[in-house]
């Protein structure tokens, strides 16, 4: 694990996670687990609501496997009270999370990203959210002041300039950063990227220490999104397909991301379907609207997204989808099947999600 500066352990977040408990053994293991960590402080549990909160300094990754280390899934369901994500993939094999979240004082940074290099890697909030064309469409770091770049640490520095990360040997970067500087309305719609090198933090008098500190290319970045604070996700099914969270754990790591990706991109990212569509200037975008614009232009997610590669066609009316599963659900409304019906009143329904709503009307709840 790494921390930002040596008293970041003292600093410390709730966290919210989803846990398949059944019975009060069951939570009794799991609050052992993590009574036998440093930096965790209260461990609030309820096995009726299947909910662990859980007040800690470290990284939510490690709070995570701590859980299931007793043989119980865990899903992450918020963090704090403002936060932010973003989801780092690439085709070489990179994958992280990176969370946001804002304290009364500070902004903490939490994240996992596998498949890097060992040694020190740079991490920067660059100033669009744009990523059509990599390097080249997320602009600088983001510095909105002027300053000149510099460590996390100095009085004089990017807005974006985060440090480095320490990758071990298996290629991971575990890592928790208190930012006095960063605030989460502000980074809305911004990117966040992992550079190839060492960040000399602006100490050196060559190359481009001056602007990026000599870190070098992009391995990969992200569109900052909204996320879910402290009690703000009570969903246990995906709205897609019906998927209860347990079981959409079960699904290989591999699935999993491929899956939260494509997810991610084709419904998700609007800040950047507005970017790349609706205006030329890219940067005209970032600097005249505010982070709250983001989170209220999803009017224009579908005239955005409809220009996105759709590459399943139905061929009685032509729609476009970006998954064939989603193809196979939309042609039952030409052909006038419901594959689902209740058990109850026998009303049918299209999509699985729809039939497990209805049946809570008749008091049904169908549990993980």
């Amino acid at each position: 694990m790494q921390n930002s500066e040596s008293e970041s352990s003292t600093v410390s977040s709730k966290v919210e996670f989803d846990v398949n408990l059944t019975c009060q053994k069951c939570a009794s293991k799991v609050e052992d687990a993590l009574s036998s960590i440093s930096g965790v402080s209260t461990i609030n549990i309820d096995v009726e609501k299947q909910s662990v909160i859980v007040q800690t300094s470290l990284p939510s990754q490690v709070i995570k496997e701590a859980i299931q280390s007793t043989g119980k899934r865990a899903v992450l369901k918020g963090i704090g009270s403002a936060s932010a994500v973003a989801e780092l993939k690439h085709s070489s094999g990179l994958l992280g999370v990176i969370r946001f979240h804002q304290t009364e004082k500070e902004c903490i940074i939490d994240g996992t990203i596998d498949g890097l290099t060992p040694g020190k890697h740079g991490l920067h909030i660059h100033e669009y959210g744009d990523l059509s064309d990599g390097d080249e469409s997320i602009g600088p770091h983001f510095n909105p002041d002027n300053s000149a770049h510099g460590g996390q640490q100095d009085c004089k520095r990017h807005y974006g300039d985060l440090g480095n990360i320490n990758a071990d040997s298996s290629g991971r970067a575990s890592f928790r950063i208190l930012d006095k500087i960063v605030q989460v309305p502000d980074i809305i719609g911004r990117s966040v990227a992992v550079t190839e090198n060492r960040d000399d933090l602006g100490q050196t008098n060559t190359g481009t220490s001056s602007t990026d500190g000599n870190s070098g290319k992009s391995l990969a970045s992200a569109i900052i999104a909204r996320s879910a604070g402290l009690f703000q996700n009570p969903k246990r099914l995906c709205q897609c397909d019906g998927t209860s969270i347990w079981d959409e754990t079960k699904q290989p790591s591999s699935s999993f991301f491929k899956k939260r990706y494509y997810y991610f991109v084709y419904k998700h990212t609007v800040a950047a379907a507005i970017i790349t569509v609706s205006y030329i200037d890219t940067p005209t975008l970032t600097r005249s609207l505010t982070p709250n614009d983001f989170g209220q232009s999803w009017n224009m997610a579908p005239t955005t997204l409809a220009t996105l590669k759709r590459p399943f066609q139905c061929t009685h009316c032509g729609k476009g989808f970006t998954q064939k599963a989603n193809l196979q659900r939309h042609m039952l409304i030409h052909t006038g099947h419901f594959p689902f019906q209740c058990t109850i009143c026998t009303k049918g329904f299209r999509q699985k999600v729809n039939l497990l709503q209805h049946m809570r009307t008749h008091g049904y709840f169908k549990g993980p």
